[in-house]
């Protein structure tokens, strides 16, 4: 393993988004970050909205270069959007969104009752499946209304 660096987490970030990270493997190079399927229009979209939304304080990747880093995502990021919170813990569908946005100043409400109410993280997960296997053609609707995505 290489010796480990004394970087920002913005610099860290910016290099992630940059694809220069590539011999890193501990988790503190990922930290705060949102992996997400870059060949899915539809999710170029999301992110996009996402990094608008949060500014710097998180990295949104696709998967081709988050996985360069930490290749053990490869299962996690096939079906589903990743997150990697502040303390390296990794979240996976709903969770991850619920999670990120929680962190971002937004939704402050949906993480916890997705983490305490069954009832609620159900319909979610049953939501976030619907949309996840709807991505082709959410993706095609998508570029005929707004034009391809910005990210």
């Amino acid at each position: 393993m290489l010796p480990r660096r004394s970087l920002s987490p913005h610099k860290i970030a910016r290099a992630i988004v940059k694809g220069i990270v590539r011999h890193y493997t501990s988790v503190s190079v990922m930290r705060s970050t949102l992996v997400y399927d870059g060949d899915c229009s539809f999710c170029r979209r999301l992110a996009a909205w996402l990094k608008r939304r949060m500014g710097n304080r998180r990295a949104v990747v696709p998967a081709a270069v988050a996985l360069r880093d930490r290749p053990d995502l490869s299962t996690l990021t096939r079906h589903a959007v990743v997150y990697i919170d502040d303390e390296g813990v990794v979240r996976s569908g709903t969770a991850a969104v619920y999670c990120l946005l929680a962190e971002a100043g937004g939704s402050h409400w949906a993480w916890p009752l997705y983490r305490t109410n069954a009832l609620f993280r159900g319909v979610s997960e049953a939501g976030y499946r619907c949309v996840a296997f709807s991505r082709p053609f959410l993706s095609r609707l998508a570029d005929l209304f707004f034009g391809p995505p910005g990210l």
